[in-house]
């Protein structure tokens, strides 16, 4: 009988439970219930005057399983990496939209709404509702520029600027003008932060 590494056929006398032939010639003779199976997972069937039994060793199953084991762990693991790969490239894609749409709308030196963002807010109006529009101005600031430098100029600017973000949501038209388009429910608040201007 041909021999298989991890595997034994033995073929038994059905009375006598003799193994009259096995791939292990040194079981031959023995008792098919006295062989030691501990280590082998076993399948015994009944043919007329014949006990046949095929035993595989339990390591056997345990290095399929093993190998399995591998595949898995190695598909797992480069499956994470892609899925890691790709979140990083939707989050950092992500990223910089939002910072291409923030600098794309905001004004460098404020950071107040540029008139690109002014100009979509006017067109998003709905014009059935009652609203406000306010223009600001700073004056005096050429004044300040000619006095103090223009980096004086530019803090002047930021802290008025400042004042009015607080306060209400607004828009840099031009280098010294803002505007604020409100509710008119809002209208109040627009003019108790107007009269602290």
């Amino acid at each position: 009988m041909p021999v298989y590494k991890g595997m034994e056929i033995l073929v038994a006398d059905a009375d006598t439970k003799i193994v009259a032939g096995s791939t292990d010639s040194s079981k031959i003779g023995q008792e098919i219930d006295s062989i030691d199976m501990r280590n082998y997972r076993c399948v015994e069937k009944q043919n007329g005057a014949y006990i046949v039994a095929v035993m595989v060793e339990d390591s056997y199953y345990l290095q399929g399983s093993l190998f399995a084991i591998l595949i898995v762990g190695i598909y797992l693991t480069l499956a994470s990496c892609c899925m890691v790969y790709m979140l990083s490239k939707v989050m950092k894609e992500k990223y910089e939209k939002e910072k291409f749409r923030y600098t794309s709308n905001t004004d460098e030196l404020t950071r107040c709404y540029n008139r690109r963002a002014y100009e979509e807010d006017i067109n998003k109006l709905d014009l059935t509702k009652e609203w406000v529009y306010v223009s600001m101005d700073i004056n005096g600031l050429k004044n300040a520029n000619d006095s103090f430098g223009h980096a004086a100029g530019d803090e002047l600017i930021r802290a008025a600027a400042d004042c009015m973000k607080n306060t209400v949501s607004v828009n840099m038209v031009r280098y010294t003008e803002w505007a604020v388009t409100s509710s008119l429910s809002s209208l109040q608040k627009i003019y108790r932060s107007l009269k602290t201007f």
